[in-house]
């Protein structure tokens, strides 16, 4: 055997030995058996809310249009909507309910502090929209500005406090939304009724 080959041998040896060592005696590497990676949860918007939502308020800083929704007795009602609101057949309740699951656990994806200017983010004196929502005993309003550029989050603010929270279009939307399609039920269309046809005006007919 060539030196070189007995070389790489003896290393191998000395590598096997080592590893047998340190399983054999447990030799502390830095570490402990109960040692796992475990991701750190980001902060809730409402860390100290307890309840359910009882009533919203979502007002448009734009055309001044303002919906209101409270729950009494278990049951939503609508107190406000937009004038010319197609009131349907009643509340759909359960598009309320849906809508407002997430808020009492929303969680910012990302919070800005120390900014210069609020209007970078449409808010301000810029912002779009104001949501204010009963928990408890207590109000909360939320100030909405823009978009960020993905498209994906709202720029938010709570009225206390000068802090930037990216939030979520998907948990936001549903509810702005009710500025311009408030949450009656609609009637469904009768599939075996077919539209009549209205002759046009100053037609014959021979």
């Amino acid at each position: 055997m060539t030196p070189t080959k007995r070389l790489v041998v003896a290393l191998v040896f000395l590598l096997i030995a080592a590893g047998i060592f340190i399983v054999v005696n447990k030799v502390d590497l830095g570490g402990t058996e109960d040692d796992v990676a475990t991701p750190t949860p980001r902060a809730l918007l409402f860390p100290d809310i307890q309840g359910e939502v009882t009533m919203v308020r979502v007002t448009d800083n734009t055309t001044q249009d303002v919906f209101v929704v409270e729950k009494k007795e278990e049951a939503w009602a609508i107190l406000e909507a937009p004038e010319g609101s197609d009131t349907g057949l009643g509340v759909d309740e359960m598009r309320i309910t849906n809508a407002l699951t997430a808020i009492p656990g929303l969680q910012p994806s990302r919070t800005l502090t120390s900014l210069e200017s609020l209007a970078t983010y449409g808010l301000g004196d810029e912002a779009e929209y104001n949501i204010v929502f009963t928990i408890g005993p207590d109000d909360y309003t939320l100030i909405v500005g823009s978009k960020n550029p993905g498209g994906t989050d709202y720029y938010v603010q709570l009225s206390t406090a000068s802090n930037v929270h990216l939030i979520s279009t998907y948990s936001l939307d549903s509810i702005i939304r009710w500025l311009t399609d408030p949450p009656y039920i609609q009637p469904t269309p009768d599939p075996n009724v077919t539209p009549s046809a209205t002759p046009d005006e100053g037609s014959t007919s021979g």
